[in-house]
């Protein structure tokens, strides 16, 4: 799983002597590299993600040639500072205090309470090359053991004969009990460059710090395979993909779970199929709520699908398509109430006299009297056919 900052300063805060000070609600926020700077005004490239260090060595020299009081001028650069990497979502910032910066002040500290921006400080004698040099093994070490994690899966959907169980071995995914699949669509935009942005910014952000997910692309889909509960983690990537630029028309669909890893492929199929029914007024949809197209979706051979509508409904296309379109739908609601005309003309925002001439017309087409039951199950069923063979 991702490195947050927590568990960096977990593992190493006695190895590196460093003290927690400040912006204890930032601490889940991922890591996703190790950055050193001196000047605020020369760090908007970072990515997102980044856990800089300072030792803030421009301080007394920016002080003297401004004339500015030096514990004026610390909080104003260390403010400015902050606020740039917040802005830039940096991961946290580490300062090597006792030659440039002995003490942190106190309206440091508050800022970073207020932004929820991690603050750290190590002391001078502690060499920040070391630090650096560790926290990037252990983010590289992490990425190529999240790589891994995320080529076996991709293995276990598209090249199942590639797929090795052991690969999963002490990672969270082995001793998990339920796995489910969310897929969505890419918007149309550069694949590389979206790639890196959803990786080391969407991604990095704090709310998908604990949860257990690998993910990774193919042919214009986001996949995401989930620990326990993907309906959970699904919510979370809508919220964030609500207010992001690149993502604010993600549609999302989410498979039920399964108790067992090579079960997945299936779960994708039905995460596939929940995809298909997703649209601007239902962007998340759960397999779970497909009703009847979850038997349906199991039928791999669609010409058996279009034969059925065709035995069924075939009569209809004798109507020009716009006309057929809306007599199906008026039909299918009519269906669906019990056959009750007024039930039918309020949900399709129709005069009842309108249902009532097109019941009457389909009745004529299709040789049918909506009196039986058996007969409405199957014009039911070949309705739902109709939706579901045209779903892309």
């Amino acid at each position: 799983m991702p490195l947050t900052v927590k568990a960096l300063y977990t593992s190493t805060k006695n190895l590196y002597r460093l003290s927690f000070v400040a912006g204890k609600n930032g601490l889940d926020h991922r890591v996703s590299w190790v950055y050193y700077t001196e000047d605020a005004s020369t760090i908007e490239f970072i990515r997102g993600g980044e856990l800089t260090i300072t030792t803030g060595m421009n301080i007394m020299r920016n002080a003297t040639n401004t004339g500015s009081d030096i514990s004026t001028y610390t909080v104003t650069y260390l403010s400015t500072l902050i606020q740039t990497l917040k802005k830039l979502d940096a991961a946290g910032l580490i300062i090597n205090t006792g030659r440039y910066v002995k003490d942190i002040p106190q309206q440091i500290l508050d800022l970073c309470d207020t932004l929820e921006f991690p603050l750290f400080t190590m002391p001078w004698e502690i060499h920040m090359v070391d630090l650096m040099e560790d926290f990037g093994n252990r983010i590289v070490t992490e990425k190529k053991e999240s790589t891994t994690v995320t080529q076996s899966f991709y293995n276990l959907l598209f090249q199942p004969e590639k797929f090795r169980r052991e690969d999963l071995h002490q990672t969270r995914f082995e001793n998990s009990e339920r796995f489910g699949i969310i897929t969505a669509e890419l918007p149309e935009t550069e694949t590389n460059r979206l790639t890196r942005y959803f990786d080391s910014v969407f991604l990095s952000k704090p709310e998908f710090s604990g949860t257990g997910y690998c993910w990774f692309m193919h042919e214009k889909q986001i996949i995401f395979v989930v620990v326990e509960n993907p309906e959970q983690t699904a919510r979370l990537i809508y919220q964030s993909c609500s207010a992001d630029r690149y993502f604010t028309q993600m549609r999302l669909g989410i498979s039920n779970t399964c108790t067992e890893i090579e079960l997945l492929p299936d779960e994708y199929r039905h995460a596939l199929l929940a995809l298909k029914f997703s649209d601007r007024g239902h962007p998340v949809v759960s397999y779970r709520d497909l009703g009847v197209y979850r038997l349906l979706g199991e039928i791999t051979d669609k010409t058996v699908l279009q034969n059925l509508y065709d035995d069924i409904l075939g009569k209809a296309n004798m109507l020009e398509k716009d006309k057929r379109d809306d007599y199906l739908k008026t039909l299918r609601l009519y269906l669906e109430s019990g056959c009750k005309v007024q039930q039918t003309a309020e949900t399709n925002s129709l005069h009842r006299n309108t249902v009532n001439y097109r019941i009457r017309k389909m009745r004529d087409i299709l040789g049918c009297d909506f009196q039986n039951g058996k007969q409405n199950f199957l014009l039911l069923m070949a309705l739902y056919i109709k939706t579901l063979i045209e779903k892309k």
